[in-house]
C-alpha cells in the first residue's frame, strides 16, 4: 500500500502522510498495530496497512435507517423509499389551496 522501509516509527510515518503522530500512536494502540518495547513504539509494515485501513472513512446509514431496527438492510430501506416514492405520485394532490406567507 505505502512505500516505507520493513519497520518505521509513527514519527517518520506521521512525517511521511502528513498526519499528527500523537493520531498514527493512538490509531495504532486502538487496532494493536505496534510493537512496543519500554516506550518506543515501531510499526511494521503489516501494523501501517492496518492503520491504514483504520484511516478510511466509514459510510454511515441514512438517519432513517439508523432510527429502525437493526435487522433492515439498505436494500430493504432503499425500495422502501423507492414505493414511498411511487405511492405519493399515485395519490392525487390536495385541492387545499396553500396560503402564502
Amino acid at each position: 500500500m505505502v512505500a516505507t522501509p520493513e519497520f518505521t516509527t509513527p514519527e517518520e510515518f506521521a512525517a511521511h502522510m502528513g498526519w499528527s503522530t500523537r493520531r498514527i500512536r493512538q490509531i495504532a494502540r486502538e487496532h494493536g498495530a505496534c510493537r512496543i518495547v519500554g516506550n518506543r513504539m515501531v510499526l511494521t509494515k503489516e501494523d501501517i496497512d492496518v492503520i491504514m485501513e483504520a484511516a478510511r472513512p466509514k459510510p454511515t446509514k441514512p438517519k432513517e435507517m439508523r432510527e429502525s431496527p437493526a435487522s433492515v438492510t439498505l436494500e430493504e430501506y432503499e425500495l422502501k423509499k423507492l414505493l414511498d416514492r411511487l405511492e405519493a405520485l399515485e395519490t392525487p394532490p390536495s385541492r387545499k389551496k396553500r396560503k402564502l406567507r
